[in-house]
């Protein structure tokens, strides 16, 4: 291969690199070129030189290359370990869990998403995702199938425990998607509403001498406290539920010689508290612009619109 070839070759990879990251970072709906070519250290005309199709090809081969290197990178920690039953571990703990591993996974995690919502509206992603689909159950099949020959696990249909195990972490994934977006978008309707229902009272309230850091600190204030309640609860109810889970779903993986592992109390324990934070977050987002127009409006005009 020519040094020009070679050079050509790095540049690319050099740019697809700064595109995991950009998308990762912004989301790939607010990536630009201009951004990928800054982060990459070169122009955007050098940009569309290798991606002559533009922003499209761009963040298709950016989604592909991340989801190849997140192959790579998971079959060379797979090939660390000597077991079928901790390569089959490991592999699902690099799928679900997002704070876990280096920063390049968990780009690539994020990427993944972004694969899947790009899929249905573009045919070459499409491909390039039931490919990719395909590696991955195949990986879990090779591992079914090496700790059976190893007496690790009993005898099973190796495709079908990789179908049902690769759909389940999908749908954990996707799960946990739809859920935020879901709770963050109801979270800010409900305050909008709450907020609009009460203006009079905040009428009132400034009426009698409440200044606008006040008012608005009353609602931010009541906003932290229902949905950190709520924070508190929602992890309450999730435990109950892997709980659950967990009957229903121990039965079956001990059959094939899988244990079934909790995480550990100080990562459960970190969990629970970011929900909790998360969930105050929401809340604040959600009710804090309708609570900061309310306090610059006039209180005549607020005990007015509320009566």
């Amino acid at each position: 291969m020519s040094p020009r070839r070679t050079l050509s070759d790095a540049r690319r990879r050099q740019i697809l690199q700064a595109a995991v990251h950009v998308i990762a970072d912004r989301g790939l709906c607010d990536t630009r070129i201009q951004d990928v070519a800054e982060r990459a250290g070169t122009s955007s005309a050098l940009v569309i030189y290798y991606f002559k199709e533009g922003k499209g090809q761009l963040l298709r081969e950016a989604l592909t290359y991340a989801e190849g290197h997140f192959y790579q990178e998971t079959a060379n920690a797979l090939a660390e370990l000597s077991s079928a039953r901790e390569r089959l571990v490991r592999l699902v703990q690099l799928s679900c869990a997002l704070g876990d591993g280096p920063q390049t996974l968990r780009d690539d995690w994020v990427l993944w998403l972004d694969l899947w919502a790009r899929a249905p509206r573009d045919p070459d992603v499409a491909r390039e995702r039931e490919a990719l689909d395909r590696r991955w159950r195949q990986t879990i099949v090779d591992i079914v199938r090496q700790g059976q020959a190893a007496g690790e696990f009993a005898p099973v249909d190796a495709d079908d425990f990789a179908l049902r195990l690769a759909a389940l972490l999908d749908g954990i994934v996707a799960l946990m998607a739809l859920m935020f977006t879901s709770t963050a978008l109801m979270v800010s309707v409900l305050f909008s509403a709450i907020v609009t229902e009460r203006r009079a009272e905040l009428g009132l309230l400034k009426a009698i001498g409440a200044r606008r850091g006040q008012v608005l600190g009353v609602m931010v204030t009541e906003a932290v406290l229902a949905t950190g309640i709520g924070g508190v609860l929602g992890v309450v109810l999730g435990v109950l539920v892997m709980r659950l889970f967990e009957r229903s779903l121990v039965y079956y993986l001990e059959n094939v010689g899988v244990p079934f592992l909790w995480v550990d109390l100080p990562r459960t324990i970190a969990f629970a508290v970011g929900a909790i934070v998360l969930a105050s977050v929401i809340g604040v987002v959600g009710v804090l612009y309708p609570a900061w127009a309310a306090s610059r409006r006039d209180a005549y005009d607020l005990v007015r619109s509320g009566t």
